[in-house]
């Protein structure tokens, strides 16, 4: 798997040196803070450029109309461009850490450390399986070695041999119909339910102590085999007969390596000892042995492909998350824009004078204006008067279309349209009515709106009480968790059964 990674990041630098002047002069420019990734930008550039030849309107549309809400402007065409760059940018990023992770572990996971000996369990843990790989013959084969524990000789109860050898006797068989008809591997167990089992073969060059059968019987030929099984536990010891009939089978190239792997590990080591030296050459071949390698190179490409849908994700999850607090965010300010509204009107001001009121308030709270665009800049900590408050540049806009020359009534309907929340729609249809058909009965309008909006920021104050409570509910459940803890653990722990 090494070559794939390293094919992948070859081909990711050679795109990138080939779209390296791509917009060169334009990246230049952006702030490094809130662009750390720039220099990956033209090679983002030329991504975006040969995926846009496949067009996806329904996504662009949703997408404009996201990026507006959060962007008080008539063309946001060059914020839409800087919010895909940063998103493919992000994701070229993170692919290409994934893809060199991949390439450096699969790199250290080539080089063979070749082994000598294998570890023995301790007395009472069982045999231990080693999955090795073998390289012999100019080949490389999959060995698995079964190294017995240490042994020390402990006695057992004559009653329960003689309980348990039919039982053992059915198990070391195995698939083979009866003992009279062997012609499948037998199971020679070393341990059964407590019980040490030591087997005796009557003639090795049949049956070896793996349970493998070497001899090359023709068809129809059987050979008879006595196989001693002595059971032994605490200082009692017995040894029960097993004769059986072996039939004739042809074995394999590995089977004889196993073989003569096993056959060199009895022969060569202790079973009293702790450690277990590997022969060194078989059948007059020189063996070596080594772990099974393992490649983690396809685990490594399902996870860049799973960062890269992440990355998706979070990115356009945010983007509607940013929307949803600008919403949260108008809401609350509607109480106060509605209330001044009402006042100024009252107070002889025309409609459009009090819009101009108010913003100019706005912008005489503004003591320090955040550093670049609200969704891409970090912005400062700032008081919260100061906060970047969409209602009101939705609002300074509309006075800035009303400059160029745009019909006074329309623009106050685009506005409530472009804020896209129900108070905001009502408040520009009314005042869209009061140019068109006069201002009487006005101020009673006003007064209502101001009333409901009281009303429903009421309704929102408690919305958010109850999910602060909600949220205050997880804590207090792992406080619970640790006081059960506290109290019943030494509970537990003094109770004697």
């Amino acid at each position: 798997m090494t070559w794939v990674y390293a094919g992948i990041l070859s081909v990711m630098a050679v795109i990138m040196v080939i779209s390296r002047r791509f917009g060169k002069e334009l990246f230049r420019s952006l702030d490094p803070k809130e662009h750390p990734l720039r220099r990956l930008y033209p090679t983002a550039a030329a991504f975006l450029l040969a995926g846009d030849r496949v067009k996806r309107t329904g996504r662009s549309t949703k997408l404009n109309a996201l990026l507006k809400n959060l962007y008080v402007k008539e063309n946001i065409e060059k914020e839409k461009y800087l919010y895909r760059l940063k998103k493919t940018a992000s994701l070229l990023a993170v692919f290409a850490g994934v893809m060199f992770l991949g390439f450096f572990v699969c790199l250290a996971n080539e080089g063979i450390r070749y082994i000598q000996s294998l570890e023995r369990g301790e007395h009472g843990q069982g045999s231990i399986d080693y999955e090795l790989e073998a390289d012999y013959r100019g080949g490389t084969d999959p060995v698995h070695i079964l190294i017995e524990p240490v042994a020390y000789t402990e006695s057992e109860i004559l009653e329960l041999f003689d309980r348990a050898y039919e039982e053992v006797k059915q198990i070391v068989l195995g698939d083979n119909i009866s003992q009279d008809h062997v012609t499948e591997p037998l199971h020679l167990i070393p341990e059964y339910n407590g019980i040490s089992i030591f087997w005796e073969i009557e003639d090795l060059s049949a049956v070896n102590y793996a349970g493998s059968l070497k001899a090359e019987l023709r068809e129809g030929e059987t050979k008879t085999v006595t196989l001693y099984a002595v059971f032994s536990m605490d200082d009692v010891t017995e040894t029960f007969l097993l004769p059986i009939a072996l039939a004739g089978q042809t074995r394999k190239e590995q089977e004889r390596l196993l073989d003569g792997i096993r056959e060199k590990i009895e022969k060569n080591n202790d079973v009293h000892s702790k450690e277990v030296v590997l022969p060194e050459e078989v059948d007059g071949y020189r063996i070596r042995f080594h772990t099974k390698r393992y490649s983690e190179g396809y685990l490594f490409l399902l996870l860049a492909a799973g960062a890269v849908i992440v990355i998706l994700l979070f990115y356009d999850r945010n983007l509607e998350k940013q929307v949803k607090k600008r919403q949260e965010q108008m809401m609350v300010d509607f109480t106060e824009i509605v209330t001044k509204l009402s006042l100024l009107y009252d107070a002889g001001l025309s409609i459009h004078g009090a819009f101009e009121r108010v913003v100019s308030d706005y912008e005489k709270r503004i003591r320090e204006k955040p550093s670049g665009d609200f969704f891409f800049s970090k912005r400062k900590k700032v008081p919260a008067q100061t906060e970047y408050h969409f209602a009101y540049r939705e609002m300074k806009l509309v006075l800035e279309k009303i400059r160029r020359g745009s019909g006074e009534a329309q623009a106050y309907s685009q506005f409530g349209k472009r804020c896209g929340l129900y108070p905001y729609i009502k408040l520009g249809n009314l005042l869209e009515q009061n140019l068109n058909k006069g201002t009487r009965g006005m101020q009673q309008l006003l007064k209502k709106e101001v009333e409901d909006a009281f009303e429903e920021r009421k309704r929102i104050a408690r919305k958010k009480g109850e999910e602060a409570g909600t949220k205050l509910l997880i804590p207090m459940v792992m406080m619970l968790a640790v006081v059960i803890a506290i109290v019943a653990v030494p509970a537990l722990m003094s109770m004697r059964f």
